[in-house]
This record gives structure tokens, C-alpha cells and sequence, in this order.
């Protein structure tokens, strides 16, 4: 996360982004969500244009919450 911007890598199993592909999360809506498969500590962030544009999983509901503070706060236009 750079300012407004979030780096992402295309799989979980790469852990070098082979390019740089970045997000602009300006407008987004990000929002903790408890009940997931994959995980109950996971992340939404919904575009103005689409809903479910990404989710991304914590190892636990400390470090989800301390994303999810970073993550709404960049989300805020300036």
C-alpha cells in the first residue's frame, strides 16, 4: 500500500510482483467480512462500479483490523 494505491500480486504463490500492478482505491468501499470460506478474517474492497473487486485474507483478526484501518483511510478521496 503507497498512499492511495495497493500493489498486488496475480496469485498467492508468487511473492514478487513480475510487473507493477497497482489499484487505485480512491472511492472504494472496504469493509471486514467474518464470514468467509477461505478465512474469517478476510478484507472486501468493492469498486463504485462493481461489486467484489477484491478480497484479501489476515492471518488473523489483529493484523485485519490494523489493514483494514490503513486500507479505509486510503480509500478516502483527498
Amino acid at each position: 500500500l503507497q498512499g492511495h494505491f495497493l500493489t498486488y500480486f496475480k496469485s498467492h504463490l508468487i511473492k514478487k510482483p513480475s510487473r507493477d500492478e497497482s489499484l487505485d482505491i480512491r472511492r472504494c468501499s472496504v469493509f471486514a467480512v467474518d464470514e468467509h470460506e477461505y478465512s474469517p478474517f478476510a478484507i472486501q474492497i468493492d469498486s463504485p462500479h462493481e461489486k467484489s473487486l477484491y478480497l484479501l485474507f489476515a492471518p488473523n483478526e489483529i493484523n485485519r483490523n490494523v489493514w483494514l484501518q490503513l486500507l479505509k483511510k486510503a480509500a478516502q478521496p483527498d
